[in-house]
């Protein structure tokens, strides 16, 4: 039997949509208030797999069901408001994104208007990366996971109903859910972000709410009321207890899927199950919740892009702009919902007037949407609106940035990746021979890389071997946590016993971004004294409040990204601090190199004489800036490698 509602419909999930839209912006805007916030995503895929199931029982149950129109309505309710913000998205970018920016959103746009933005951003990142904060579009991946549920699901539930008894019907389905969390369980340690991004490990979200649309209503107004409180209070205290991110490695797959997908689907059903009851309805129908609930879609919409743009304009956080952010989010998307939801939307009675405008304005949108990204990928991002030397610094970026991995030997002897292991060292190119003359061992994340970049510029008749392993500080393999970061123990682990201890090294030199755990360091040092090798640290690089290259080519002029970048004050005063710290750690006797002082002077440099940038993002050096800052490194330490 289909669960019943007033007026054919539940008003309480109005009130549900409201509290999963306040936690996602909660958590986007940067407050702390709810960590846990990302599970109001969780909650708007199980309020979709309950009404659109419900939907399709009750026009399968009338006769009037028809696929042609089930999708039609999904596309006229969908669409027109998801075109618009990557067409306001895309416009914006002109005046915020630099040319490689605007190309990536031009990619990001194709991927979104074809509801496939959750493989693209699956390849690209992890959600929960730095490097996902400034990706315009992030947000439309759950929109692509509902977008393919639709497409399958009529399929599904057609074939349940036709080969199964009434009282059998949710069976299958449920097994379906079972099915999605077991190969969840199977795929997370593998692949975490194929779990989070791809439809099929969602579907046990959706099936949930499916499968109240095939139970029939509690009896007791009691259980009703009790069980919908329950799921409020669970989804509140788990956006208030659930951090955001998967663990790596994990070692329990069933406690992190349980804690981050399972447990906030589990609480949104018990909600939509007691969303009958009077007392759930007195919490989730009061006017503010009802008002927002029915905006949530273009509220969700318009919110990451505006606040992407947001903290590109306003750098320094504050709680008071993280608030000013979600009241424009709110403002933003009612105004997309009066303006183009509701003008768009088709309901059952639609006439074909209606339906024929409503898809035409999505088709001319969709248009629109194409032309422009079309244009910005054709154009390489539009150079042309770049100062002549900005423009030039451009150019020639990409023909740098393949010069210095070539140059840093990228992937191959340094910055190792999580998806390589020992077998992909290059040991016979990347620990050349000495012949016979004393040989230095750089070792290191990939701090290694600008180490590298800048010793075999500043010395060059020196034989250095390198091993750099990206995102890993190096230290002892006892320091590492069982289970915790195999790959790097892995890589570590050949570094030590194959390199450190047989190469006979007269000297290893240490690079990483030590993360304050500087006792580890000392020991690192300490275990290189006791090998007979001499120990050389390298200490903090400065770190950019913001890219280099982003900046630059988002600039007026280079003397313009120069005033931008160089207010670094804090970053400066932070970077010694954090220098003397190592240092005194270290004790007297170890040499530490501290690169700030061939970085900045009186000022911090960002561009060679012809242009050429000396970074790569805000602290890795390009091949350029490896030459540019080697003369004075070697100035500073002349007598580095005389025995």
């Amino acid at each position: 039997m289909i669960m019943q509602a007033e007026k054919d419909y539940y008003r309480a999930i109005d009130g549900l949509r409201a509290l999963a839209i306040g936690l996602v912006l909660v958590f986007h805007s940067r407050l702390s208030w709810f960590p846990g916030g990302f599970i109001g995503v969780d909650v708007f895929f199980v309020i979709s797999g309950f009404l659109i199931t419900r939907l399709i029982l009750l026009e399968l149950d009338a006769g009037s069901f028809s696929f042609e129109k089930f999708y039609l309505r999904r596309i006229a309710r969908l669409m027109p408001a998801l075109f618009c913000t990557i067409l306001a998205t895309l416009l914006l970018g002109i005046l915020f994104l630099d040319p490689i920016q605007l190309e990536e959103l031009s990619e990001s746009s194709f991927a979104a208007i074809f509801s496939v933005s959750n493989f693209l951003f699956w390849f690209r990142f992890d959600y929960f990366s730095s490097t996902a904060d400034s990706e315009l579009l992030l947000h439309t991946w759950s929109l692509a996971v509902e977008e393919q549920f639709y497409l399958l699901w009529p399929l599904v539930i057609l074939g349940v109903v036709r080969l199964f008894k009434k009282g059998a019907q949710s069976v299958p389905v449920l097994m379906l859910g079972v099915a999605s969390i077991a190969i969840c369980v199977f795929v997370i340690p593998y692949d975490q972000e194929a779990v989070f991004y791809l439809m099929p490990f969602r579907v046990h979200q959706f099936v949930l709410g499916a499968a109240l649309a095939f139970a029939g209503p509690l009896k007791s107004e009691k259980q009703r009321g009790v069980i919908g409180v329950v799921g409020i209070i669970a989804l509140l205290m788990l956006g208030i207890g659930v951090e955001g991110g998967l663990p790596a490695p994990l070692i329990d797959p069933i406690a992190e899927i349980s804690a981050t997908m399972l447990l906030p689907a589990c609480a949104a059903t018990l909600v939509i199950w007691g969303a009958n009851s009077s007392f759930t309805k007195s919490i989730l129908t009061i006017e503010p919740l009802l008002w927002i609930g029915r905006r949530s879609y273009s509220i969700y919409l318009v919110h990451w892009p505006l606040g992407v743009y947001f903290f590109h304009t306003f750098e320094r956080q504050s709680e008071l702009l993280s608030v000013v952010l979600i009241l424009l989010s709110i403002i933003a998307g009612s105004f997309m919902h009066w303006a183009i939801e509701k003008r768009f939307r088709l309901k059952a009675d639609s006439t074909f007037i209606e339906t024929k405008t409503s898809i035409l304005a999505s088709i001319t949108i969709f248009l629109s949407v194409l032309f422009i990204a079309s244009l910005y990928k054709v154009s390489d991002g539009l150079p042309v609106r770049l100062s002549e030397e900005v423009r030039g610094a451009y150019s020639g970026f990409d023909e740098l940035i393949t010069n210095t991995e070539a140059a840093m030997d990228h992937l191959r002897c340094l910055n190792l990746s999580s998806q390589q292991s020992p077998a992909d060292y290059d040991r016979q190119y990347c620990t050349p021979s000495s012949n016979g003359e004393p040989k230095y061992l750089i070792l290191g994340d990939s701090w290694a890389a600008n180490t590298y970049l800048l010793m075999k510029n500043a010395y060059p008749s020196t034989t250095f071997h390198r091993f750099g392993v990206a995102g890993c500080r190096v230290r002892l393999l006892n320091r590492f946590k069982p289970g915790e970061l195999e790959y790097c123990q892995d890589l570590y682990r050949y570094a030590f016993e194959e390199l450190i201890e047989k190469e006979n090294y007269a000297g290893v030199i240490v690079s990483s971004s030590w993360e304050r755990e500087y006792s580890q360091t000392a020991e690192l040092v300490a275990y290189l004294l006791e090998n007979n090798v001499r120990p050389i640290v390298i200490g903090h690089y400065l770190i950019f409040p913001r890219s280099v290259p982003n900046t630059v080519f988002g600039s007026i002029s280079m003397a313009d990204a120069f005033t931008k970048l160089n207010d670094l004050n804090v970053a400066i005063e932070n970077t010694n601090q954090r220098d003397e710290e190592l240092s005194r750690a270290l004790g007297p006797g170890i040499q530490l190199l501290r690169p700030l002082s061939i970085q900045c002077g009186s000022h911090c440099e960002i561009a060679d004489s012809g242009n050429r940038l000396l970074y790569r993002d805000t602290n890795h050096f390009t091949s350029a800036g490896g030459q540019f800052f080697a003369e004075t490194f070697r100035k500073n330490y002349p007598n580095l490698f005389i025995p």
